[in-house]
């Protein structure tokens, strides 16, 4: 079995930028995420049987996605789940799209996928019962340009995401001619 999902994988320039906006928030005992598993997650899929994890990567060719700006400017912490995060104030039409692609793909392509409601972010760290509400201003511009499929893998003490495929974005608009 294989813990997959599909996120949106930031470049080193924004990850750097990402790490930076972290180090504002205070975590107290919580537990920050490493720099490289930063991450957007679009789909959570859950466990997957290794013989079945084609059949997601082949639904996902499916998908037809334009790039887009993806603008985190809001600073926020879950009480309930102990979670501090990035994340935008709007979210852009063409992330939208995006996930309900991979979402119409993937339920497709028999898979049973969460239905909540979509809320974009990036986890910043774990486990903050007591920990101030995070302050300050972040302002930070991700030119998304593709997405891709990663495994969480656990290793000792610890949890890395690591990329299986990635699937380009289409220059604005080309996407639309597709469908």
């Amino acid at each position: 079995m294989r813990r997959l999902f599909f996120a949106l994988c930031p470049n080193d320039t924004i990850r750097a930028q990402l790490v930076h906006a972290a180090s504002k928030i205070e975590c107290g005992e919580g537990r920050r995420i490493a720099a490289a598993n930063l991450h957007v997650t679009l789909l959570f899929i859950g466990n997957v049987e290794d013989a079945s994890a084609g059949r997601l990567q082949t639904a996902a060719d499916r998908v037809l996605g334009d790039r887009f700006e993806l603008h985190f400017d809001r600073l926020g912490r879950w009480r309930r789940s102990g979670i501090a995060w990035l994340a935008p104030a709007a979210i852009p039409s063409g992330l939208s799209d995006l996930v309900e692609q991979l979402h119409r793909h993937i339920h497709a392509a028999g898979f049973a996928l969460e239905t909540r409601a979509y809320r974009p972010h990036v986890t910043i760290c774990r486990c903050l019962p007591n920990a101030p509400p995070p302050s300050g201003e972040v302002d930070i511009r991700w030119r998304v340009d593709e997405f891709a499929l990663l495994e969480s893998v656990i290793i000792p003490s610890t949890v890395r995401y690591e990329v299986i495929r990635r699937w380009p974005l289409a220059a604005s608009g080309r996407a639309a001619l597709g469908r």
